[in-house]
């Protein structure tokens, strides 16, 4: 796991270079936990609703894949496979809100999971493998950690620079013609 998750966190910096602290806790959060955080309280036809509506107002950048590895068996689909027809809004939606129901909860053990996974961020981060400030990673895990191990927002840097609209979806959920598409994948 430790290795995959290296890898992962360094192709996503080398992929956006923009890519905040914050950003990499969001990845570490959605790694973990998948799409769990919308919860018991979003039915499939709230989520139909919310890919209808932002499929309306996307702007795609054409760099960022169409599917994309995050680790632990989960994807970031990008609303583009509704916008090329590769997929439609309804199939999409049904694929995040089986992934959203069969996600794991916060518990003690997926808490000390995430919590390992912050110590690696940290750890790289002092060995330099990105431009961060160790000192700023340090921080921003301990504020991160005291407001409460819960879903965050990409940074308005990442926001604007690559316009990330996805959804998190667990490969058991992901037919096969999707996943021949255009996807980048840690081996």
């Amino acid at each position: 796991m430790e290795n995959k998750l290296k890898k992962i966190l360094i192709e996503h910096y080398q992929r956006y270079p923009k890519m905040q602290i914050d950003d990499m806790i969001k990845l570490i959060f959605q790694q973990t936990f998948g799409p769990a955080h919308f919860g018991s309280s979003a039915s499939l036809e709230d989520i139909k609703s919310y890919v209808d509506n932002e499929v309306k107002t996307i702007r795609i950048d054409e760099k960022t894949p169409l599917i994309e590895d995050i680790g632990n068996d989960y994807f970031r689909i990008s609303l583009a496979v509704v916008l090329h027809k590769i997929i439609d809004k309804d199939e999409l939606s049904s694929m995040f809100y089986q992934s959203m129901v069969n996600s794991p909860k916060l518990s003690d053990q997926t808490k000390q999971q995430f919590l390992k996974k912050m110590d690696l961020f940290m750890q790289m981060s002092q060995k330099r493998f990105f431009d961060y400030d160790p000192q700023d990673v340090m921080q921003g895990i301990k504020d991160y950690i005291k407001s409460g191990i819960k879903p965050m927002h990409h940074s308005e840097i990442y926001r604007l620079s690559y316009f990330p609209h996805y959804r998190l979806v667990h490969k058991n959920f992901i037919p096969h013609q999707l996943l021949s598409e255009r996807v980048y994948e840690s081996e």
